[in-house]
């Protein structure tokens, strides 16, 4: 273990008191990193613009620029210092100036969630054509590809069966996943609409925040993180940075999903819209749910019924996904 002093204005010199360990004095020197100390929510900060890295003592999990890095140990509390696992400068603080040149993909695991399934249609087009067939067979075009380019690929459904939308948020809940996708196929009242649209979280209201479903999958989600839950102030802030950094990927993701797949299928962009879906509004990781478009426009919903227009759907979310990933 590491000990990293919080008596950063001591007159004595901490060597003094660990003279075989790193003070954290020293090792944001060494890194040059600013560190602040939260001592009510025992919580560390440490920052080099734009870079930021929350530490929650008695967890084995660093939150760092929206990515959650597992250590070897929890952080704790000894002595007035904060004990840190031997990996932690590596995996941690070496981190930091690494934001222009390191070589990590934002996304290593993604959910696929084809909507609908068994007793449950979903949209049908005037041929009969349903909703639930069209989005199962892209999503699974979509997870050979992805998974072609080297990313873990986990789906709700793989094949037609009813799963209830609460199922599908526990699924995502339980794994360590970076990305909930949702596929499916839209209708509207006016055969003239069609085109390309991406759903991203919108804020939420305080009843939603309560919702039994969110209380029961944020407890899955931490289980799943190995973080106990037993400090107020602490549940309150990460609550707080999972939410925040979910709103913001998910947005960007969804924005730039809506545009680089409409102009690859060459459809319609209608853009990333800000939604309360069940699936979005329930899971604790970026997501977004892609129409691909309506079966309910004659001639989308016969471009719908055609295995290549299907491929080629798959073929520029997972474009858009690369891109977006390596960015």
């Amino acid at each position: 273990m590491i000990f990293l002093s919080l008596s950063g204005c001591a007159t004595v010199k901490e060597k003094d008191f660990y003279p075989e360990a790193l003070s954290l004095v020293s090792l944001c020197a060494k890194h040059s990193i600013e560190w602040t100390w939260d001592n009510t929510a025992g919580v560390m900060t440490l920052k080099r613009h734009p870079q930021t890295a929350k530490i929650m003592l008695n967890h084995d999990q660093v939150f760092f620029d929206g990515e959650w890095i597992a250590l070897s140990g929890p952080c704790v509390m000894k002595n007035s210092a904060i004990c840190i696992p031997p990996d932690f400068e590596e995996k941690v603080l070496e981190r930091f100036g690494k934001a222009v040149s390191y070589a990590i993909r934002k996304l290593h695991t993604i959910i696929i969630d084809p909507g609908h399934g068994g007793k449950d249609p979903g949209a049908i087009a005037k041929s009969g054509l349903q909703e639930k067939y069209v989005v199962l067979d892209i999503s699974q075009k979509l997870k050979k590809i992805l998974e072609g380019q080297g990313f873990q690929v986990i789906m709700t459904r793989a094949k037609d069966e009813f799963i209830s939308l609460q199922e599908r948020t526990e699924i995502a809940s339980r794994q360590s996943a970076d990305l909930f996708m949702s596929i499916h196929a839209n209708a509207h009242p006016s055969k003239k609409v069609f085109g390309l649209e991406v759903h991203f979280l919108r804020g939420l209201t305080n009843k939603e925040n309560q919702e039994p479903q969110r209380l029961k999958n944020q407890q899955l989600f931490f289980e799943t993180l190995s973080m106990s839950r037993n400090s107020p102030p602490v549940n309150g802030i990460l609550t707080d940075l999972l939410l925040t950094q979910k709103m913001s990927e998910s947005e960007t993701l969804a924005s730039r999903l809506a545009q680089e797949t409409a102009q690859f299928i060459q459809t319609p962009n209608l853009g990333g819209k800000p939604s309360g879906f069940f699936v979005l509004r329930n899971t604790w990781i970026p997501a977004v749910l892609v129409e691909v478009g309506y079966l309910s426009n004659l001639q989308e919903g016969k471009l719908l019924s055609s295995a290549e227009y299907r491929q080629k759907i798959a073929e520029g979310i997972a474009q858009s996904l690369l891109h977006y990933s390596e960015s």
